[in-house]
C-alpha cells in the first residue's frame, strides 16, 4: 500500500479553535502520483452542539487498489465563560418605591462558542430602613451562562436614602383680631415624597401686648416623615384692644337748689 505523511496527531481544543484539516501526502513505490482522499465525520451534540468530537480520515489507494489510511479524532471542549462588557452602574433614590424591579436590561455578553448567552439577575437587600445612618441597599447581581454551564457576573447596588424633608403650608390665619375673640388657626398640610401620611403636630408660643387684653399667639406647625426628616410653618395672631368701654346707668342733668 501507499505510505501515508504528515499524519496530524489526536488533539484536544476549545471550541473556537477548531484547527483546519492538515495537509496529508502520500507516497508509492510504484504509483508516482497518489493523493490521499480526506473525510470528516462531526459528532457535535454536547452544549446546545458545539462541543464533541471531530473524526478526519485520509484514504491513500495506489493504482492496484491498495490502500492505506489514517485518523485524527479531535475533541472539542468549551472551558471559557462568557464575557460581560457592560453591567448596569450604581443608583441612588430617595424611596424605595422608586427602585425599578429588577432587569437584565443593559447587560451586555458574549461567549467564544455559544451565540446565544443567558442572561439572569438575582437581587438581594441589607435590609436597611432607607432613613440617613441606616441606607437601604439592594444589590443586582447578573450571571452570563453558555450552554456549558460555564458563567461570569458582574453586580451593582442600588441606594435608598431619605433624606428629604417633608413640603408644609400654613393658610393665612386672620389677624389682627379685637378681644374678646380667641385667635383661630387653620390646619397646616403637608406632603412628602416617600412617606404617604407625614405626621403633623404644632405648638403654641403666646407673647404679651401693651396690656392684659391685648396679646399675640404664634403656632408652628411642624410635618415630620418616616425617617424623621422635619419641617415647619407658623401663624401668628394678634389680639388687640381698639373698643372703648361703654358706660350704662349714667345720671340725667338736674337743676337743683343751692343746699
Amino acid at each position: 500500500p501507499p505510505v501515508l505523511a504528515v499524519v496530524p496527531a489526536d488533539v484536544t481544543v476549545d471550541c473556537n479553535a477548531i484547527p483546519a484539516p492538515a495537509t496529508v501526502t502520500a507516497s508509492d513505490a510504484c504509483d508516482a502520483s497518489v493523493t490521499p482522499v480526506f473525510s470528516e465525520t462531526s459528532n457535535l451534540n454536547g452544549c446546545g452542539g458545539y462541543t464533541g468530537t471531530i473524526t478526519r480520515k485520509w484514504v491513500a489507494t495506489d493504482d492496484c487498489g491498495n490502500k492505506d489510511s489514517c485518523l485524527q479524532t479531535i475533541t472539542v471542549i468549551d472551558n471559557t465563560a462568557p464575557v460581560i462588557s457592560s453591567c448596569p452602574g450604581n443608583l441612588s433614590f430617595q424611596c424605595a418605591s422608586q427602585v425599578p424591579p429588577p432587569s437584565t436590561a443593559g447587560v451586555v455578553a458574549t461567549d467564544n462558542c455559544d451565540a446565544t448567552v443567558t442572561i439572569t439577575v438575582a437581587r438581594t437587600s441589607n435590609g436597611g430602613t432607607g432613613c440617613a445612618g441606616n441606607p437601604l441597599i439592594y444589590t443586582d447581581t447578573y450571571t452570563a451562562s453558555d450552554d456549558c454551564g460555564n458563567s461570569s457576573t458582574c453586580s451593582r447596588t442600588i441606594t435608598v436614602i431619605d433624606n428629604t424633608a417633608p413640603v408644609i403650608s400654613c393658610p393665612v390665619a386672620a389677624s389682627p383680631i379685637e378681644c374678646p375673640n380667641a385667635p383661630v388657626f387653620p390646619p397646616a398640610t403637608a406632603t412628602d415624597a416617600c412617606d404617604a401620611t407625614p405626621t403633623v403636630t404644632f405648638s403654641d408660643v403666646t407673647t404679651p401686648g401693651a396690656c392684659p387684653q391685648e396679646y399675640s399667639v404664634t403656632r408652628t406647625w411642624t410635618a415630620s416623615d418616616d425617617c424623621g426628616n422635619s419641617a415647619s410653618c407658623s401663624q401668628t395672631v394678634v389680639v388687640q384692644d381698639n373698643t372703648k368701654p361703654v358706660l350704662s346707668g349714667c345720671p340725667a342733668n338736674t337743676t337743683v337748689e343751692c343746699g
